[in-house]
């Protein structure tokens, strides 16, 4: 095997498909077949692809291959994501794809392009069935079928790499990231955008923070990140989502904090990032603010508030004012861990998932409230079933004459 394919620091193993178990051929078939690709292609067609394919596993953040490599192997993935990035100019870095499960990647190759026009890498443990270009070209000619397949794959391909990019730059201008990526890093402006697309794609709020965290982290100190929003009709900021490098968090899940006087009704009147690099100091200054003074219980030393900004509405020619929804808490155990170019940073992902976290926040508000309403109706439904059963079975009786004779008015209003 070849360097390019893998790091040279470890073995990178392939094992074949020939002999897998009926269950796990029959699960690889419906992958297959699921971006709809290959739905009109015979199973033995599928077979035949399957026993030339080796299966590959790699670690999180680890190089599939970089750009200007050789194409040599084309690949599906079978678990995990990958990465597409692609290098633009002055060196600058974008992600113009994210491969899932069923999405093949590689496969330029097959169109005489002899290096690899992207780097690619493994977003968490991902697994990856490759086939060399080689004996794909032989089973395009030889096996009915595969070629509209893989044309297919190829065109849906172009087509969500123009969406993602598009996507990417309008996302850019609409948030006014032009203005900062001067002065942000290629690894930098690489997260900002990989942020952009996977929020947008996130299923739950959730994964939408825990995404965010592990992105936050890879460009800033962070040894805590909270979410809050407001609630109370303005005058409160709860708690929602905390995540941290360490164990116990004194401060709990759902903590609430007046906003009156506290940093955060600061940073959202400014409407922009705040930092406070001396937790201690400003717990002096503020001898009330009981969060600060949890903060540093759990040795937090800085603290940098972005506010979850949404934009106001245009209805017939008017334009709402925009609002805070929240904030976006990251903190330190190192004091002065923040500077004006981190608070650009985070005000930039800030704006980037505020609507969508707002969006998935009501959509769990909705569904706690549905559940709740489901479970009282589940409470009056058990509640009222023994009596109503208890008086049925006694108007039965009574209409049956088991306990005496009645008249036709009686048995009537029984």
């Amino acid at each position: 095997m070849s360097n390019e394919f893998h790091p040279p620091d470890r073995e990178c193993v392939a094992k074949p498909m020939d002999r897998m178990e009926a269950s796990s051929k029959a699960g690889l078939h419906a992958l297959f077949r699921q971006r709809g690709c290959f739905t009109d292609v015979p199973g033995q067609a599928i077979d035949s692809l399957l026993r030339r394919m080796r299966i590959r596993s790699f670690r999180p953040g680890e190089l599939l291959f970089k750009e200007g490599d050789p194409a040599a192997w084309a690949f599906m993935v079978v678990s995990g994501e990958v990465e597409v990035i692609k290098t633009v100019r002055d060196g600058v870095m974008i992600q113009v794809n994210l491969l899932q499960p069923g999405q093949w990647g590689g496969i330029t190759g097959l169109t005489g392009q002899k290096y690899r026009m992207a780097r690619l890498l493994s977003r968490g443990k991902t697994e990856i069935l490759t086939i060399e270009h080689n004996d794909l070209m032989e089973l395009l000619d030889t096996v009915p079928g595969l070629a509209a397949g893989f044309l297919a794959c190829m065109g849906r391909r172009i087509h969500d790499d123009n969406i993602h990019l598009a996507a990417s730059l309008e996302s850019a201008r609409a948030v006014g990231l032009d203005a900062i990526s001067a002065h942000c890093t290629p690894r930098e402006r690489l997260m900002l955008d990989t942020i952009r697309h996977r929020v947008a794609a996130a299923e739950s709020l959730n994964e939408i923070m825990n995404f965010v965290y592990d992105s936050v982290r890879q460009v800033s100190p962070c040894d805590r990140l909270t979410l809050t929003f407001i609630e109370e009709q303005g005058t409160c900021a709860v708690s929602h989502w905390s995540q941290a490098t360490y164990e116990p968090l004194v401060l709990p899940a759902n903590y609430r904090e007046d906003l009156a006087s506290s940093i955060m009704e600061a940073s959202g009147k400014l409407g922009r990032a705040v930092v406070v690099n001396d937790l201690q100091q400003f717990s002096q200054e503020h001898p009330l603010n009981r969060a600060t003074l949890k903060r540093l219980e759990e040795g937090l030393r800085s603290s940098l508030i972005s506010p979850l900004l949404v934009s106001g509405l245009t209805i017939g020619g008017l334009t709402t004012v925009g609002r805070t929804i929240g904030f976006l808490i990251c903190n330190s155990k190192e004091e002065n861990s923040f500077n004006e170019h981190q608070m650009r940073i985070h005000q930039a992902i800030a704006d980037n998932i505020s609507p969508i976290v707002e969006n998935a926040y009501r959509i769990e508000q909705l569904t706690r409230a549905n559940k709740d309403y489901q479970e009282v109706l589940a409470f009056v439904n058990h509640e009222l079933q023994s009596p109503i059963a208890s008086i049925v079975t006694d108007a039965r009786l009574l209409t049956a004459g088991y306990l005496g004779s009645l008249n036709d008015k009686q048995r009537s209003k029984l």
